[in-house]
């Protein structure tokens, strides 16, 4: 038996991304900070308390979508250590002030980035049920700073927290939120605000149009549907082949990493296969794996020397 050595963080990835539907239920767990990613779930499971289920419907592509309550954070009051006195804004010109519990256990970096977003006006306190005065048992809350550039409603979430109390003039509404996997304090892989607007960019790109099969040739073919062993040895007797492109201007780069077939990724690369090629439409592999949301396929374009701050030679920003 073949063991795989995980770090603590890539434990819970691999965790989160094979039990999607299960990782939802744990979105407002608190205690531990947030992970790298998915931002909005807890780093581990250890002293997890007030458990949310979400509906299994909530996982998307680019992060968690579902309805809360929720209110915009106008301002932080003098607090305790562990503690933050916010000022909620009820939406008809007065505020309510909820207390919170901060985890002793939270990033420093999260708690930072939260006080210089409600300085610019954009972060919201989230919760699965309407704040109440004077209620025995705390909620769990989300602290989440919004997506300026979306235009639905998205937001990273900075850090959960146990509402202990809050007035009796709060005037929580619900709305539809999309929760980014990108946790916004970290700047490493898949994650970040950088990858945030990335995904965004990609996620607004046009799929491509008409027939695939009229399309693309019978390389590109074999990459979506031959079995490893033998598309590497099709990939050896036609190596002189190895960025020939279809219609859509695909070299089998872009179709493997379409398909999210990773292993053929370091086959092509190995190969001579151009990782940096655009399309017609100006797309390289990369944001063609990140618009499909196939992340082994990223990780795997990022090990062949991939750039994600690539341009479109037209001008445009992938």
């Amino acid at each position: 038996m073949r063991l795989t050595l995980y770090t603590t963080e890539e434990a819970m990835k691999q965790i989160y991304l094979s039990q999607k539907e299960h990782a939802t239920r744990v979105v407002l767990y608190h205690g531990p900070p947030r992970s790298s990613w998915p931002g909005w779930a807890p780093a581990t499971f250890s002293n997890l308390i007030d458990r949310v289920y979400l509906e299994e419907s909530a996982w998307r592509r680019r992060g968690l979508q579902r309805r809360w309550f929720l209110a915009k954070v106008n301002r932080i009051d003098p607090s305790k250590p562990e503690v933050l006195i916010i000022a909620l804004d009820n939406g008809d010109g007065t505020e309510n002030l909820t207390g919170c519990r901060v985890s002793k256990y939270e990033n420093p970096k999260s708690v930072a980035e939260f006080r210089k977003a409600v300085n610019d006006g954009t972060v919201y306190l989230l919760s699965d049920n309407a704040l109440h005065h004077k209620k025995a048992f705390a909620y769990a809350g989300l602290l989440v700073e919004r997506f300026r550039d979306a235009k639905e409603q998205e937001a990273g979430v900075s850090m959960a927290v146990a509402v202990f109390d809050t007035e009796p003039t709060y005037n929580g509404k619900t709305s539809r939120w999309l929760l980014l996997h990108e946790n916004p304090v970290f700047d490493h892989f898949m994650s970040g605000k950088g990858f945030s607007e990335l995904n965004y960019m990609i996620a607004l790109s046009e799929q491509t149009e008409g027939s695939v099969a009229a399309s693309e040739t019978a390389l590109h073919a074999a990459v979506r549907t031959v079995a490893e062993a033998n598309f590497a040895k099709l990939l050896l007797e036609s190596a002189d082949l190895v960025n020939v492109r279809d219609a859509r201007g695909w070299t089998l780069m872009h179709a493997a990493a379409s398909a999210g077939q990773d292993r053929f990724i370091k086959l092509l690369a190995d190969s001579g296969g151009d990782v940096k090629a655009f399309d017609n439409e100006g797309r390289t592999a990369l944001v063609l794996a990140t618009h499909n949301g196939h992340l082994e396929s990223i990780m795997a374009l990022f090990e062949a020397k991939a750039d994600v701050n690539l341009s479109d030679p037209r001008g445009g920003l992938l």
